[in-house]
Order: C-alpha cells, then sequence, then structure tokens
C-alpha cells in the first residue's frame, strides 16, 4: 500500500515537472484553508491569486471521487479550474462547462491556466461570430464548419471530416480556426502533418488566410512559444511532444489521417487535451465488397480514435463533381496489358528479364510457370519480383499513341486527352527511372531541347524528409512547361496540390481503395486558365476494374 503521503511526493513531482514551484507559496499554496477545509493544492497566477484547485488521494483510491469537496473549494475560490490527482492518474475539470472530469496526461502549467483563465470568462457562443467568406463561402464548408461548431459547443471534442481530395480540406480548418480564436475557445493550435511538403502547403495556406495569427513548421529549433500555430509532421512531434504539458494546445487538427497515426503516434496526439479533428479524403466505411484488410484497420482504427461511429461530415468525390468544385474524369484501359481480377495478369515466360534476376528468383519463377510458357501471377509482384522490359516499352508506346490519335471510348465515341501534366504511379525507384527514361525518349519530338526532360523521377524513401532534389523537381513539375510528366513513387499519391495535372497514369496496382483513391483525386482540382474541364486516367494495371470504378457512376464524363 502507498500512504497519502508517498501519493504527494509523487504528485509534487508532477507539478514541478510541469514548471510549478512548490517552494513558493505565491506559486502554490500547499493545505490551503479555505470553507471548513483544506484544499491540498492551490495553483496560483503570477500575482499569486487562484486559478486551479489540485485535490490528492492515495494512490489506491479514484481521485475522482473527490470531486464534490474539491468542487465546493473551488466555488469558494471563485475558480472554474480543478485537477483531481492520485499520483498514478491526473484529472482536469471545468466544472462550469462540463459534467465530469477529464483524464489528461500532466498538469497544465502556469502559464497555460493563465492564458486559460484570462479567455475563460470571454469565450462566445461560436455560432455567433461569422465564418470568414474570404476563407471559404462553399456551402458544403459552411455546413461543416456549424456542425463542428455546434458539437464543440456541445461538449463534444473529437470530430472526423472526411472530405475528397481538392474540395479544401486546409481553408475549411483556417476558417474554423479563426472561428474559434474570435470566439475565445482557443489560444494555441497543432496542425498535423503527413509529410514536410504538406506542411508547407499549410503554411502558405494559413499565412495567406490568417494573417493575423502567427504560423510556423516545428523543427529543429524546437516550440516557438510565441506563436499561436505550430504545423507538424508526425515524425517530428512525436521527437518533441513530451517537452510540452498536456494543456499546450487547446486545438488539433490531424491532417490527411492514416492508420500510423493510431500506431506508435497516438501517444502524441493522446499527450494533449484538446480538441482534435481529423481531416481525411478517405472513406470511411467498411461495407464494401473490395475493400482491402488492410483498409478495414484503417477505418477501425481511424473511427476508435475519435470514438466514432461514422464521420461527423462526409462531403465525396462524386457530390464535389456535381456540385461543380471537382472536375470528372474518363478512364482508359490498356489494350495491351491483359489482366484478370481474381486471378492476376497474364505473363509470358519470355517476357520476363531473367537476366535481372537472383538465382533463388529464378528457381521460384520457373516452379511457379510449371513448365507452361504463360501464368497469371499476383498484381503486386510485378516491378517488385520480376520486370518485364517489354510492357514497360508498350506501356510507353500505347500511351504515346492516345495522346497523339485518341481513343475509341463507349458508343464508339472518340476521345483525345490532352498533352497536358501527367503523375505516372510506378512501383519501385528502379521502375520510376526506367519509365522516365522511356518517356523521354518517346516523346522526344516535343522537348525543346536535347537536355530538356520532357519526363522526371521523383521517389521518396518513406521517410519524413524530403529531399532538396525531390523539392527542386516537384516544384519545377508545378511552375515550369518542362517536365511535362513525373514519374513517382510514394511522393505524389496522397496531398499533392497541382490543379494542371491532367493525366494520370497507373503503372502501380494497389488492393487499397483508399490508397486508390488518393491517387485518382490527384487529377479532381478544377484549372479554368488551362480550360481543363475533365481528367484522364490510363490505366495498365487493371486497378480500375479491381475496384469496381465505372467513371460514369463515380463522376465521370463530363
Amino acid at each position: 500500500m502507498i500512504s497519502e503521503g508517498q501519493t504527494r511526493i509523487t504528485i509534487n513531482k508532477q507539478l514541478e515537472d510541469s514548471n510549478w514551484n512548490l517552494e513558493n507559496t505565491n506559486n502554490v499554496q500547499i493545505e490551503a484553508h479555505i470553507d471548513g477545509g483544506f484544499a491540498d493544492y492551490v495553483l496560483k497566477n503570477n500575482q499569486g491569486h487562484p486559478i486551479a484547485v489540485v485535490e490528492a488521494k492515495k494512490f489506491d483510491k479514484d481521485p475522482r471521487t473527490a470531486d464534490v469537496q474539491t468542487k465546493k473549494y473551488a466555488e469558494a475560490y471563485k475558480i472554474p479550474f480543478i485537477f483531481l490527482a492520485n499520483g498514478h492518474e491526473i484529472y482536469y475539470w471545468e466544472y462550469l462547462k462540463e459534467a465530469f472530469p477529464n483524464k489528461v496526461k500532466t498538469f497544465f502549467s502556469q502559464k497555460e491556466l493563465e492564458i486559460k483563465f484570462s479567455t475563460y470568462y470571454l469565450r462566445r457562443k461560436i455560432t455567433d461570430i461569422e465564418i470568414d467568406n474570404k476563407i471559404t463561402d462553399r456551402k458544403y464548408s459552411i455546413d461543416c464548419i456549424n456542425q463542428i461548431s455546434e458539437l464543440i459547443e456541445s461538449g463534444k471534442n473529437k470530430h472526423l471530416i472526411e472530405m475528397a481530395t481538392g474540395a479544401g480540406k486546409t481553408r475549411l480548418a483556417a476558417a474554423l480556426i479563426k472561428r474559434l480564436f474570435k470566439s475565445n475557445r482557443i489560444n494555441k493550435v497543432l496542425f498535423v502533418c503527413d509529410r514536410l511538403t504538406l506542411s508547407t502547403q499549410a503554411e502558405d495556406t494559413f499565412n495567406e488566410f490568417l494573417p493575423e495569427y502567427s504560423t510556423y513548421i516545428l523543427g529543429n529549433k524546437g516550440f516557438k512559444d510565441e506563436k499561436q500555430i505550430t504545423i507538424s509532421t508526425l515524425q517530428t512531434l512525436i521527437r518533441n511532444y513530451q517537452k510540452l504539458t498536456s494543456g499546450y494546445y487547446d486545438l488539433i487538427f490531424i491532417d490527411e489521417c492514416h492508420r500510423s497515426i493510431y500506431g506508435k503516434y497516438r501517444n502524441s496526439l493522446d499527450h494533449f487535451h484538446s480538441i482534435k479533428i481529423g481531416l481525411t479524403a478517405t472513406p470511411c466505411k467498411a461495407d464494401e465488397d473490395t475493400i482491402s484488410d488492410e483498409d478495414k484497420l484503417f477505418i477501425r482504427d481511424t473511427l476508435k480514435f475519435f470514438d466514432l461511429n461514422k464521420p461527423t461530415y462526409t462531403y465525396s468525390m462524386e457530390e464535389a463533381i456535381n456540385d461543380g468544385y471537382l472536375l470528372p474524369y474518363y478512364t482508359y484501359k490498356a489494350r495491351t496489358s491483359k489482366t484478370n481480377l481474381d486471378e492476376g495478369i497474364l505473363i509470358k515466360k519470355d517476357e520476363i528479364d531473367w537476366n535481372d534476376l537472383k538465382n533463388d528468383d529464378k528457381v521460384f519463377l520457373e516452379k511457379y510457370f510449371g513448365g507452361k510458357d504463360d501464368a497469371y501471377f499476383p498484381h503486386t509482384w510485378l516491378e517488385r519480383k520480376f520486370t518485364i522490359p517489354q510492357r514497360n516499352k508498350s506501356l510507353v508506346q500505347e500511351y504515346r499513341n492516345i495522346i497523339d490519335n485518341g481513343f475509341k471510348y463507349k458508343n464508339n465515341k472518340t476521345l483525345n486527352p490532352p498533352e497536358g501534366k501527367t503523375i505516372v504511379f510506378a512501383v519501385t525507384k528502379k521502375h520510376a527511372v526506367t519509365l522516365a527514361k522511356m518517356f523521354d525518349d518517346i516523346f522526344f519530338d516535343k522537348k525543346p531541347s536535347p537536355e530538356t526532360r520532357y519526363a522526371d523521377f521523383v521517389v521518396s524513401d518513406m521517410g519524413e524528409d524530403v529531399s532538396q532534389e525531390s523539392k527542386i523537381k516537384i516544384k519545377k513539375f508545378k511552375d515550369k512547361k518542362y517536365p511535362k510528366i513525373l514519374v513517382s513513387v510514394g511522393m505524389l499519391d496522397t496531398g499533392f496540390d497541382c490543379p494542371e495535372v491532367t493525366n494520370l497514369v497507373h503503372a502501380r496496382f494497389t488492393k487499397s481503395n483508399i490508397l486508390y483513391r488518393q491517387m485518382r483525386g490527384r487529377g479532381a482540382r478544377r484549372a479554368d486558365y488551362i480550360n481543363k474541364n475533365c481528367f484522364w486516367m490510363f490505366d495498365f494495371v487493371g486497378v480500375t476494374d479491381y475496384h469496381r470504378d465505372d467513371d460514369e457512376a463515380d463522376g465521370g464524363g463530363p
């Protein structure tokens, strides 16, 4: 058994870790006599005025059982904040605004409580603050912001927004942030991104639409306490979050939610007592026949993290296309690639580059063919287990032929995709480099000079930091006339924003419907200044059939 005295030693250490000075009675008063009893701790502001009461219980006692007596102490001091602790658990309670206390990881610091206290009685009803229509004036965004605002007002602090790629999730976040600042509900915001390039995009959006609130990207220099909005990748956050107390952030956005945040990264998000809002472009439902096991885990864990059975608000790609905010698409299904939904891709034995294989792989493939000249292989083996040079050549040649001559669509209608900005989704680094060179060679007559790259490649090591070379290539693709084609592995699948992209080439197969939809969304943004009225998908791996993507049903065909 741990005595109350031993518990107090632990609580003292927890308070000191949150920067409270127990030696200074103008900072922390221990055993303060009040209203016929004794408050275990009274936390004070910088001027020595009480701002929070702490009740300490024995280690084996639930601290929440002291709620009635502690509330009397807080009412006597006329302060809104209570902490209930037993050395093992800490609960934070704004008893004037909520019925029950909430578990937190740490005590809040003096500065954090001072800021909360100074704005507490100035809070306004969130929906009384007008949404800035210069940030967003779209009906679905307004509806979403109002719905989230009303839920926050009612005490709901976890929300998930499912919104199509290109529908303006970051601008929606900016508009909601401004509303919550103006209603005195928040003082500091954390916006979490998946990759550094997306952090930069978010910073640009906030600097443009929220210039009155200082923004920075968390880096090697650490947290900037004077700034109001922090932008961070998950990887940077996990290295730094324990430097802060649980009360540092009042609002956290998690952009492009994906399953990794519910694994080793979850602790970094759970550390903070705040409103948490997830932003995702992927469908959070698991009732589709084609959905993969990986997607089911993503959906389950995402909804579980936000304590939801379904997203708080949903606005699909189909709705956005019908409303005219995103563009429809046509799908070209390759003539030279034979695929089967169940069996995979038909490969001839003489198509494989046997010289490029290791001995073990050669033995395995010989056994797999079983003496036959061809066999169906799983989609995911192509370019991972073996390479088929002729298949890559056929892909590039077929794409060039379509750009030059068009293709027959439904009802024998001839369609002519443009020679526009194109993203090619490749399998591996080697595959990306190979395809980039092939595309560059076949479009040599379109190049203004021999040294110009008509096609280039950009690949990822799946780490946090994007190399300077990759940044240069991506920026050049977005800002310059050339390269026209950028072959990607893990870099442009999600979050990449380039409205001028008109063509998407699927040279990589994925079973994940979530990833497939993310990839498809790269072409959906409007670009009226180049007369873009649709985008085009070129499927060379059977991925559209696998995901049962009928372009007419899902919004294709203007």
